[in-house]
């Protein structure tokens, strides 16, 4: 597979607190983050009589120091009307509400991203009742590594500031007027329930979140609270909507840099999961668990949080496969789940 995507900026990033102009009244923030990846990459757009701002970072002391110091800088003199929130993961919406508190802004999401990070917020702090001890020990995964996650607990709520009760719904198809340009609200799934992308034909941007990263791809799994879900198919549908989408624009991602190349980047992600999809069925040639398929995908060592989400990674490529026929599934009397081809 290559990624034949290209780097107008070269190796260039911005310092944080930093602004750098990617296209007339468009402003690339880079904010770090207290993850493996340490970095989020929002966006402020001059909307003339104020600023309309794309992702917050996570809520902690550094990145609201960091949003005064923008505050009292670069985007001083005019206000911030209205902050638009990707998708409801803490690195993207985690100071939405803060900023919204101090700067009077109004917040615009989609509605499934809101509820999402309202759920999450409110839940109690453990976040981790017997059910998801079972989801997770169905897997597989050895149950001294479960009971690790449960010490994890609820590790959304410290990380985001009580989302706003109120917001503005964004659709797909939208269009929002913004410094003189149209942008078109694309929405997608697999990532989260109804992420949200903005596309400027007429300014020759479109911001892509966390759906179209240049280096990594994104966290597509299967959760505890929709077990059944097959949220690869979503996102493989998104992708192949790419065609339609003008190959020459700048895509500005939510990690690492801007870039060109949006056919070739789709065609990779989907040559991607396609690959995978491969060896989580030749894995499945025997009767194997999650975490049979997880150790195939996932060859690095992992800690318990990283775990999570390779254990949900690997039910998102079994979960397409069973949605499509191609593996059935068994359930042992202690309750883990094997997966085996249909036919074997």
């Amino acid at each position: 597979m290559q990624n034949d995507i290209d780097y107008p900026l070269g190796d260039f990033t911005p310092n944080e607190g930093e602004p750098t102009e990617l296209a007339p009244g468009v402003l690339w923030l880079r904010f770090s983050l207290p993850f493996a990846l340490d970095h989020i990459n929002l966006y402020a757009l001059d909307d003339g009589d104020g600023w309309v701002l794309v992702d917050c970072g996570v809520s902690n002391a550094h990145s609201q120091g960091t949003w005064e110091t923008l505050l009292a800088g670069p985007l001083a003199g005019r206000p911030v009307k209205r902050i638009i929130v990707t998708h409801f993961h803490p690195d993207h919406i985690g100071s939405a509400g803060w900023l919204v508190e101090r700067t009077g802004a109004d917040l615009a999401m989609s509605r499934l991203e809101w509820e999402k990070a309202q759920e999450l917020h409110s839940k109690a702090e453990s976040g981790f009742s017997d059910e998801v001890w079972r989801f997770y020990a169905s897997t597989g995964i050895a149950s001294d590594f479960v009971d690790k996650l449960r010490d994890l607990g609820n590790i959304y709520r410290p990380q985001v500031s009580p989302p706003p009760a109120n917001y503005q719904c964004l659709s797909d198809g939208d269009v929002l007027q913004i410094g003189g340009n149209n942008w078109r609200v694309i929405t997608g799934a697999g990532h989260s329930p109804e992420h949200v992308c903005l596309l400027s034909e007429e300014a020759g941007l479109m911001i892509g979140g966390d759906m179209l990263l240049p280096r990594i791809t994104p966290i597509i799994g299967v959760w505890e609270d929709d077990p059944t879900s097959d949220p690869l198919a979503d996102y493989i549908s998104f992708l192949r909507r790419a065609k339609d989408w003008p190959d020459g624009v700048l895509i500005l991602p939510s990690h690492n840099r801007p870039y060109h190349g949006l056919h070739a980047r789709a065609r990779y992600l989907l040559a991607h999961h396609d690959e995978r999809l491969g060896v989580t069925l030749e894995t499945c040639a025997e009767p194997s668990t999650a975490h049979d398929v997880m150790l195939r995908l996932f060859t690095r060592e992992l800690d318990a949080h990283s775990v999570r989400f390779a254990a949900s990674e690997s039910l998102a490529h079994i979960h397409r496969l069973l949605h499509a026929g191609s593996l059935q599934r068994s359930t042992a009397s202690n309750g883990i789940h094997r997966y085996a081809q249909v036919g074997a």
